[in-house]
């Protein structure tokens, strides 16, 4: 049947040695006469064919993803479960990770093998460090691990979180943020003025919000000599997205180009290090 119908040879596992066997591309609707369509991506969700067979997800579905990762495996947080499916975001603390899935529940592995078990309508996750944070449907949040207290009970309209070391931030629709948990380095304390947040992002110590402008503001943690993790570059402008290491922070500008600050890999000879 397969030699009148499809042209291949049985006996052929694989006709074009794209390392997809012939039925796998059939079932998919690819051309087993084809190596080429080995490297496509027909559902855009970044993964082409072939890794989609390997990774035993469907090719023409983007949320059936598969999850890569690597790094360090000390409590099993590498071990993604075989039958995770439908992701679309993922993050990680120290030694855990996790997956939300399509249908608003998240998976846990490692360290964190429970974390956010039964909780529904998820549709954000952050996590850093021992810590992570859930935002809910409904502009609540749910969180998990060392966040030193519960999100403030009033604390609704959240369309954003971002978990560091031990508190976490929430951005509400009305381009506030409110922030709680640990707060040894005023990381909690939100600037009075700051307004029109878009975006916010929390390091281990600090916490970062880019406002609508394109602007960044920074408080927490601001670290030893020349480290400067709470002053931003001056002049910084344009800036689309934020992210926070733990006493670093980046900024993409619209350019698609990106600056940093924070602790860097340099030392200045006595000890601190230089952005």
């Amino acid at each position: 049947f397969e030699v009148l119908v499809s042209a291949t040879d049985p006996f052929v596992a694989d006709t074009d040695n794209d390392g997809i066997p012939d039925g796998w591309e059939w079932s998919h609707h690819l051309n087993p006469h084809d190596a080429a369509d080995g490297t496509d991506d027909p559902d855009g969700d970044w993964l082409t064919n072939y890794q989609e067979y390997n990774g035993g997800s469907n090719s023409s579905n983007p949320h059936d993803v598969m999850v890569l990762a690597w790094g360090s495996n000390s409590d099993g947080q590498l071990e993604v479960p075989n039958y995770l499916r439908d992701v679309v975001q993922v993050t990680g603390g120290s030694d855990f990770s996790l997956a939300l899935r399509a249908s608003g529940s998240v998976a846990s592995w490692g360290y964190a093998t429970n974390a956010f078990a039964g909780i529904s309508n998820i549709v954000q996750i952050s996590a850093k460090w021992l810590q992570a944070a859930a935002l809910r449907a409904d502009g609540t949040v749910a969180t998990w691990g060392t966040t030193y207290g519960s999100p403030p009970a009033d604390l609704t309209n959240s369309t954003m979180t971002a978990a560091g070391a031990g508190h976490v931030l929430a951005l509400r629709n009305d381009g506030t943020v409110t922030a709680w948990g640990a707060n040894n380095n005023q990381q909690c304390n939100v600037p009075t003025n700051l307004a029109n947040a878009i975006s916010v992002a929390a390091g281990f110590h600090h916490s970062v919000a880019l406002r609508s402008d394109g602007t960044v503001t920074a408080w927490g943690y601001s670290g030893i000599t020349n480290w400067s993790i709470t002053t931003p570059p001056a002049g910084l402008s344009n800036v689309s997205a934020i992210a926070a290491g733990g006493f670093h922070t980046l900024a993409l500008k619209n350019d698609g180009t990106v600056v940093a600050w924070g602790a860097g890999a340099t030392t200045n000879g006595n000890g601190s290090y230089l952005a």
